[in-house]
């Protein structure tokens, strides 16, 4: 049985962008394969489901998998975002700068800049999503119900930071239950900045891990 409510999420140092494209990219070729859908993983739906290209690398899936075995019974994952072509991904990062510039009026063109990496990926090719072995992820309770992570999925601020702690218990534990479930099955959260995000072999994730290289680089648009 997965132990979390008792485990807090460590700290890590954080990353440079530049620390993590240093890493080289050794392409292993695995394919993009589609996210199969059971009584543990399911698709976003309504108007985000736009946002959703469900495949990831092989490796990758077969992970996703065995971290949704390990979610108490009843429970399961919904998948907000998996691979995202280039294309995909400068709509999202033109909605995440919008959304800062909203939140944070008082904010220079300057700072907001700086900010939008933390929270949205540039738009090219070899990108965290583009890799193909990203994804993120939310839980769902035995009733269907999203866990209450004390943030909302997509939401930008101290609040989506991963190890935000004022928070009640239960949204301190519903965060722990999604961070070791995924770190069991061999992901790691490479974006500190955003509680539902999990990555399997790209840069970020050889760079927190202490691999030498990674092992997926980017994918063209399908």
């Amino acid at each position: 049985m997965l132990t979390y409510k008792d485990k807090k999420i460590p700290y890590v140092q954080f990353k440079t962008r530049q620390e993590i494209n240093d890493i080289p990219v050794c392409e292993c070729g695995e394919k993009l394969i589609d996210i199969p859908v059971s009584n543990k993983i399911s698709y976003r739906q309504g108007d985000g489901a736009k946002w959703l290209v469900p495949k990831l690398r092989e490796t990758v899936v077969k992970k996703l998998i065995e971290a949704s075995v390990l979610l108490p019974e009843g429970y399961s994952f919904v998948i907000m975002s998996a691979y995202i072509p280039v294309s995909m991904q400068q709509k999202v990062w033109d909605r995440k700068l919008e959304k800062l510039r909203i939140n944070n009026p008082t904010w220079s063109e300057e700072k907001i800049l700086e900010e939008v990496p933390k929270y949205a990926a540039r738009p090219v090719i070899g990108a965290p999503h583009n890799t193909g072995s990203s994804v993120d992820v939310v839980i769902l309770d035995q009733d269907g119900n999203k866990l209450d992570m004390g943030s909302p999925f997509g939401g930008v601020g101290k609040t989506a930071h991963t190890r935000y702690e004022d928070l009640t218990k239960v949204q301190i534990e519903n965060r722990q239950l999604l961070y070791w479930a995924m770190i069991h099955a061999g992901f790691f959260n490479t974006n500190p900045f955003e509680w539902w995000h999990y990555a399997y072999g790209d840069r970020a994730y050889a760079a927190y891990t202490g691999e030498k290289n990674a092992l997926y680089g980017g994918i063209e648009e399908l």
